[in-house]
């Protein structure tokens, strides 16, 4: 038989190894495929930024976390199939073959892998981008959209995927500089001696551990801590390298307490000595293992959590509005037309405000310096500019501003506005032009400012300089309508009527939305039901990301874990008692990261609901996420007794044939 004809009976013998990394990959790049489609849709990037709230950034963290996760997923199953044909490359070096002839034949065979997972994964997720599509569109309402293909996304998968595989070859190659053919034809009788587990370590994990707590606790109890960027980056830095500690050294504490009881210790003697050396050579996959269940918790959870409170967090403003800007042509309507509408859809009309205001078109920051000179601020659309007396009567904020000086007044304090970092701004109507100190930003929730949704801020300035400017471009000026109701779940035909008689031929009339409680609830519900979309998608991917890992560390040590029960047998133990030992086994490698994922998710929950600002509604929140939390803590249960009984019956089966 020729050397060719050997090499093709090992490819044929190992194909499910090669047929598994295949399929693994090729979902991988698909999920992403689809993903970065959706990133690049116009219509749904145009809703995601008429929300606000951040969610514009939401498809394109998405496809970030993706290509990190397929770096990590598809470097692990690599790694797991090359160091599964250990014996392989022995036999190969046994018959004559060198390095560079095996590192061509594991280049020819992740190249093929490579072009077969990338093309047939574009396809699948070429034909399958659409359904999703359309999935999302409904999800928020729009379903007119136009399904495009974009190319950028064809070229954005392909390149991130050639340059993971492109790294992952170029890694094996260097590992097998070192190739030695007693070592590969012996790699599954190494020894299992493990260096010996810390208590002390594992202690120092849990104090890193509790710091995290107590930061997330604190962030929880103040927004203004949430909002600490660096703190709080150190602190979940500190809490992901104290679960590390934990993983790697739990054995030690685990030993140290059963060892006060020595029947119990005696009992569990062979469970403990796997356990070290389970927790010790698999430290880095149930520490990828538990970011995964964290993230899945805190994707799935916490977006569900925010569709099933949306209502009340509606509820929780003081007062129930309707409310639009009347300039520019725009939401021009008869006087009293919307007062009738409220009056007839039984909303109860209470009152009526109109409070003046005027526009500035541009925007630009004053130079420090003459090289600074042209540094452009210009909006995309006019900037809506009150008095100070006027938001005293609007929101009863009584702000210190002086004449030349201005303060912004934000509705979206996740996206604060680039002017707000400016030390000193030039506006003008196209009349006067006048430079204002900047004074920085403000939020206020009691002031509906969703008004100026285009661009999500008003500026304040001092009443001297609001009239100078009223006066001086009439066409610039406005009206705030503030519509106050008692009963907004009823004000949805209202908002149908407004937004059906306005001059949509305006190219200001997306920027001067009819906006309101019915909406804001709308728009949210929509927002929060893509998120879930979105996120349970992503959560599907980890979950059964996760499972495939253990099913490959499973594949890998089967062979061993045979050999170890004919040993135990010939010693007396039963197959009843080695069962109970492998259930186990499996049920501390699904256990464990269990734990520490709902400890990570629950911190990171505790953060980012307070830095959305529901720092009054912990209760509903947790009530919702807690259902989702039971959900996946079932299914773990369910998948972890299933793995195991399979590797259960792989194990007695290789045994028997042995």
């Amino acid at each position: 038989m020729k050397f060719s004809g050997i090499v093709w009976k090992n490819f044929k013998f190992g194909i499910r190894k090669y047929i598994a990394f295949f399929l693994c990959s090729t979902f991988t790049i698909s999920i992403f495929f689809i993903f970065c489609n959706l990133s690049f849709s116009k219509e749904i990037n145009d809703f995601m930024n008429r929300a606000g709230m951040g969610s514009e950034y939401v498809f394109s963290i998405m496809v970030i976390i993706l290509s990190i996760f397929s770096v990590g997923f598809i470097s692990y199953i690599n790694s797991s199939k090359n160091k599964s044909r250990s014996k392989e490359f022995g036999l190969y070096m046994t018959m004559g073959m060198t390095y560079r002839d095996i590192s061509r034949l594991i280049i020819l065979e992740d190249l093929v892998i490579l072009a077969a997972s990338i093309v047939l994964g574009i396809a699948v997720g070429t034909v399958f981008s659409r359904l999703v599509y359309m999935i999302n569109m409904k999800i928020i309402g729009e379903e007119n959209g136009r399904f495009v293909l974009d190319y950028r996304s064809y070229l954005l998968t392909a390149a991130i995927f050639i340059v993971i595989y492109g790294v992952n070859i170029f890694i094996t190659i260097l590992s097998r500089r070192k190739m030695n053919i007693k070592r590969l034809m012996t790699s599954d009788r190494e020894s299992e001696f493990t260096a010996r587990s810390h208590s002390g370590l594992a202690a120092a994990g849990l104090v890193l551990m509790a710091v995290f707590a107590s930061t997330s606790v604190s962030a929880a109890m103040s927004r203004d801590i949430a909002m600490k960027r660096i703190p709080i980056i150190l602190a979940i830095i500190a809490g992901m390298a104290g679960m590390y500690l934990v993983i790697s050294h739990i054995t030690g504490i685990l030993s140290a307490f059963v060892k006060g009881n020595r029947e119990l210790y005696g009992r569990s003697l062979l469970n403990l000595s796997e356990l070290k050396y389970t927790s010790k050579k698999n430290a880095n996959v149930l520490f990828l293992l538990s970011i995964l269940s964290g993230m899945i918790l805190l994707c799935s959870a916490s977006t569900f959590a925010l569709l099933s409170i949306s209502e009340k967090i509606v509820e929780r403003t003081p007062e129930q509005v309707i409310t639009y800007i009347e300039a520019f042509g725009v939401n021009r309507f008869e006087e009293g037309y919307a007062d009738e509408l409220v009056r007839e859809s039984g909303a109860g009309l209470r009152e009526h405000f109109r409070y003046p205001c005027t526009f500035a078109n541009k925007i630009e920051s004053v130079p420090a310096s003459p090289a600074d000179k042209g540094a452009s601020q210009s909006p995309a659309v006019p900037v809506c500019i009150i008095s100070r007396s006027t938001l005293h009567i609007m929101t009863g904020d009584q702000l210190a501003i002086g004449s030349g000086e201005a303060q912004i007044l934000a509705a979206d304090p996740l996206a604060v506005p680039s002017e707000s970092s400016l030390k000193e701004i030039e506006i003008t109507n196209g009349v006067i032009t006048k430079k204002l100190l900047m004074k920085g930003t403000v939020t206020n929730h009691n002031f509906s400012s969703e008004i100026v949704l285009g661009n999500r801020y008003i500026l304040v300035v001092a009443d001297e300089n609001y009239r100078e400017l009223e006066s001086s471009n009439k066409e610039f000026n406005g009206i705030i309508h503030d519509i106050r109701v008692d009963k907004w779940k009823k004000t949805g035909p209202v908002f149908d009527r407004l937004n059906g008689i306005r001059d949509n031929s305006n190219p200001l009339s997306q920027h001067f939305t009819v906006f309101g409680d019915y909406a804001g609830y709308t728009l949210m519900r929509h927002l929060y039901s893509n998120f879930v979309f979105v996120t349970n998608f992503i959560s599907i991917l980890f979950f059964a990301s996760s499972i495939l890992i253990l099913l490959f560390r499973q594949y890998e040590s089967t062979d061993k874990m045979a050999k170890k029960y004919s040993q135990l047998r010939k010693i007396g133990v039963m197959r009843k008692e080695f069962r109970k030992f492998i259930h186990t086994q499996t049920g501390f490698l699904f256990i464990i990261p269990l734990i520490l994922g709902l400890f990570m998710g629950a911190c990171l929950m505790l953060i980012i609901q307070s830095i959305m600002g529901g720092n009054d509604l912990y209760k509903e929140f947790w009530s919702a996420s807690a259902k989702i939390a039971a959900v996946y803590i079932v299914l773990q249960l369910i998948f972890s007794r299933a793995v195991s009984e399979n590797y259960y019956k792989g194990i007695i089966n290789k045994a028997s044939i042995k």
